[in-house]
């Protein structure tokens, strides 16, 4: 990615991006609010065991899994950008992140009412505080550099070789998600039976 002068507007990648980021969340929000009546009776069903699972202590949030979970999208999206295949794919990848976080958030409240806005925030709206900025970011960069890949193929740009610095920045996003995942594992003792208490 270019450096830009400070008072520059943004650039396009970003609106891409959150546009197809923003157009998954809406379709997910919809389609959380047409869920049928028996889904959303099978979704409460799980949902309560599994909050009473947690309020028990019987299970806990675990490292590993939560670290996969970030990890797969920021993976994807940095192997599509060493290829043309990111112009697509990486909006794809956000708008279908977009899409599950906003349908999770929803069958929250669908099946608790406004109180369960609180849990929603914690399960999925304080790992997308923590983590969507360094996706994004690493989003535009693969965007950008698949952008150039392609211009290259159709014959309508130099092709220049910025793999290393690319790499550099990509893992760079990818430390950050590790540490903002260690930071969610460290506040749910504490965060959980806030959230949990509630419903």
């Amino acid at each position: 990615m270019e450096r830009r002068v400070g008072g520059s507007p943004p650039p396009l990648s970003l609106y891409l991006l959150g546009g197809a980021f923003v157009t998954g969340g809406v379709i997910g929000s919809v389609l959380a609010g047409l869920m049928p009546q028996d889904s959303a009776q099978a979704l409460a069903d799980y949902l309560v065991a599994f909050l009473s699972l947690l309020e028990q202590g019987t299970f806990s949030p675990e490292l590993m899994p939560m670290l996969w979970e970030q990890l797969r999208l920021w993976l994807a999206m940095g192997i599509l950008g060493l290829t043309a295949l990111g112009v697509v794919g990486i909006p794809l990848l956000l708008g279908v992140r977009g899409f599950l976080l906003a349908f999770s958030v929803g069958g929250f409240c669908r099946v608790f009412g406004p109180a369960g806005l609180l849990p929603s925030v914690y399960f999925f709206g304080l790992a997308a505080l923590l983590t969507m900025p360094l996706l994004f970011f690493s989003g535009m960069q693969g965007f950008e550099r698949g952008l150039l890949l392609l211009r290259h193929v159709l014959g309508v740009g130099e092709r220049t070789d910025r793999t290393g610095s690319y790499l550099a920045v990509w893992l760079l996003c990818g430390l950050g998600l590790v540490v903002a995942v260690c930071v969610q594992v460290l506040l749910s003792p504490v965060l959980i039976p806030l959230a949990v208490g509630v419903l």
